[in-house]
């Protein structure tokens, strides 16, 4: 019997610190081209395959932007900043709070000056020794450092940059300003 997995439906397992490093399941509909029947199958997928799924998907459909999902989720999509000079523990606790990765820095201004994620909170506070008190601007990203995007780039793109730069959060950038923040999840709820 021929069997032919006609869609990627959705990641059922993948933890966001160990994206990159472990296999994730995921449940695919399978079309039995014999019975013209469709079952649902769970397989393993390296991180690889799961991004050349999702690139391979993204490409099919008709070339969206990051425009196109910013709008898409405009109610929802409440920017979350921090400013400069706030402590690294009040970060982490805004994080946590709203279920997010990551918060822009903001200076006196509110102008996006940087990016801070929990992946910074590790690797460059808590590693270093750093106390909790710590100044936001002394772990961030700077914005010159960000790699970006703006709403006019393809969504397949996005998929790409997060894939090579072994990162999980894209700035979009317009008009030199930080409008939003296009995520890995993001990016999986579009495929």
């Amino acid at each position: 019997m021929q069997r032919v997995i006609t869609s990627l439906v959705r990641p059922v397992l993948i933890q966001r610190t160990a994206f990159f490093n472990s296999t994730c399941r995921c449940l695919a509909t399978v079309h039995h081209a014999n019975s013209g029947r469709h079952t649902n199958h769970t397989q393993t997928l390296t991180p690889d395959q799961l991004t050349s799924a999702a690139l391979h998907k993204s490409r099919h459909k008709a070339s969206r932007k990051v425009r196109d999902m910013l709008v898409a989720r405009a109610e929802k999509n409440q920017l979350f900043t921090i400013a400069r000079n706030e402590r690294v523990i009040d970060a982490v606790f805004k994080m946590f709070e709203n279920d997010i990765g990551c918060l822009i820095v903001v200076d006196e201004e509110l102008r996006g000056i940087g990016l801070i994620t929990e992946r910074d909170y590790i690797t460059r506070a808590v590693i270093r020794g750093k106390t909790p008190d710590t100044p936001v601007e002394d772990i961030m990203t700077p914005k010159a450092k960000l790699t970006t995007v703006t709403p006019s780039t393809d969504i397949s793109e996005c998929v790409s940059l997060l894939h090579n730069g072994r990162f999980r959060h894209l700035p979009v950038i317009e008009h030199d300003e930080i409008t939003g923040v296009v995520s890995v999840k993001d990016l999986f709820r579009e495929m």
